[in-house]
C-alpha cells in the first residue's frame, strides 16, 4: 500500500521532469523502464518471501497475487479520484 502511492509521485514529479528522461523515447520511458522496474520488485518480493518465510510456490504465488491486486485497486482509485487535466496529479476536491 505504501510503494504503490511513492511510485505514482516519484512517476509524476522526477520521471516526467527530469533531465534525462527529456531524450529519451515515450515508449521506453512509459513503458519499458516501468515494466522493468516492476518485474525487478516482483522478482525481489518473490525471492523474500521464499526465504524468509519459507513459503511454498502456492503461498508466493498466492501473496504475489494478492499484492498486485492491491496494486490495481489503488491504481484505480488514484486514476478516478487524484487525476485531473493531462492527468496532472490533483487532490480531489
Amino acid at each position: 500500500m505504501v510503494i504503490t502511492p511513492a511510485l505514482i509521485v516519484v512517476d509524476a514529479l522526477v520521471v516526467k521532469t527530469a533531465p534525462w528522461a527529456v531524450g529519451i523515447s515515450p515508449f521506453v520511458r512509459d513503458g519499458i523502464l516501468p515494466l522493468l522496474l516492476l518485474s525487478v520488485l516482483a522478482a525481489g518480493y518473490v525471492l523474500a518471501m521464499r526465504k524468509r518465510f519459507c513459503a511454498t510456490l502456492n503461498e508466493t504465488a498466492q501473496s504475489l497475487f494478492v499484492v498486485m491486486v492491491t496494486a490495481l485497486a489503488v491504481l484505480t482509485v488514484v486514476g478516478v479520484f487524484f487525476r485531473g487535466p493531462s492527468m496532472k496529479l490533483i487532490w480531489p476536491i
